[in-house]
């Protein structure tokens, strides 16, 4: 593909992979409730809600998710450079998707199922759901969230490489 480097998606993809990891990390060994969200329906409902305090936290945590995501746009505009200022739309798309799931499929397979699968470190999972915690491991919970990160991956590659293109 005209302008695409691998070496660049595998670098930008490292570094993208490696800052979402450690806020994700440090956020559930902070506090896992920070992540209630993506718990299933059955666990949310035997937590108490978040508190004023965890909300703020949260919010701090949504913005420097967004911040880093914002490195897409940073890794695009490289490429762009790098290819004299202009670049097709497939080669952004594809260089934004390549690097997204290269976080989501570490996240899917690392995170996910070897850290709070595999491992479960009692520091990062909810307090007092051990009986919903079969429902928290069933591998179909991680793989249709993997699925929707490919499915979301696409639209935000598709937002960002328009954005490139266009700029």
């Amino acid at each position: 593909m005209e302008g695409l480097s691998l070496e660049r998606v595998l670098i930008d993809g490292a570094l993208f992979t490696f800052a979402l990891t450690v806020l994700v990390l440090g956020s559930l060994t902070y506090n896992p409730r920070l992540w209630l969200h993506d718990y299933p329906e059955e666990i949310r409902v035997l937590q108490a809600p978040l508190t004023n305090g965890e909300r703020r936290t949260r919010n701090i945590l949504v913005v420097l998710m967004l911040t880093i995501l914002g490195g897409l746009f940073v890794s695009s505009f490289q490429l762009k450079a790098a290819n004299g200022g202009t670049i097709p739309f497939l080669t952004a798309f594809t260089h934004v998707y390549l690097i997204f799931n290269i976080f989501n499929l570490f996240d899917a397979v690392v995170i996910d199922w070897f850290i709070l699968m595999v491992l479960k470190p009692r520091f990062m999972l909810l307090p007092d759901v051990d009986s919903w915690m079969p429902v928290f491991h069933n591998p179909s919970l991680h793989i249709t969230n993997y699925l929707k990160g490919v499915i979301g991956g696409v639209v935000l590659a598709g937002i960002i490489a328009l954005i490139t293109v266009i700029l």
